[in-house]
């Protein structure tokens, strides 16, 4: 079965770009242009894995990556960071720690950082072997834990 990826970017071109090359390697795709539905919308489809810009008109990225952080339900779900932001990658836990709503700083079991980090343009064979890198993780991670669980059943 294949993996689904949620795409969420106002930018329709690069919504387009991202959906060609996953399609090319077989996966599915989901996506939206707006982060104020972004939530509800992970809710129902059940991503396997989320692209997230960090620059959004309704609401910015890196709240939306805290919101999802903070949910129970989606907090277990992947997210790579597309953005055309310079030093991203460096910068990146920064402009998280400094959001302005103090309830979104307790994000759960996980750090406050996403899986991985682009920046645009984006190179097609880097994502796909990122994404493939943390799905790869991912499924070796649920297959330890069900190991683990069996093994204290006994």
């Amino acid at each position: 079965m294949s993996k689904k990826i949620f795409i969420i970017d106002d930018d329709p071109d690069s919504i387009s770009f991202l959906r060609c090359i996953l399609k090319a390697h077989d996966y599915d795709t989901i996506w939206s242009l707006s982060s104020a539905t972004a939530i509800a919308m992970a809710r129902s489809e059940k991503p396997d894995l989320i692209l997230l810009d960090l620059l959004m008109p309704e609401k910015s990225g890196i709240r939306l990556f805290k919101e999802l952080r903070k949910d129970p339900e989606l907090q277990h779900i992947p997210v790579v960071i597309v953005s055309n932001m310079p030093q991203v990658a460096s910068d990146l836990s920064t402009l998280i720690g400094r959001h302005s709503d103090p309830s979104l700083n307790s994000v759960g079991p996980r750090p406050n950082s996403p899986e991985g980090l682009m920046e645009k343009p984006i190179e097609p064979d880097l994502l796909t072997r990122t994404i493939q890198k943390i799905l790869n993780e991912g499924d070796m991670w649920k297959n330890e834990n069900r190991k683990t669980r069996t093994e204290s059943v006994r």
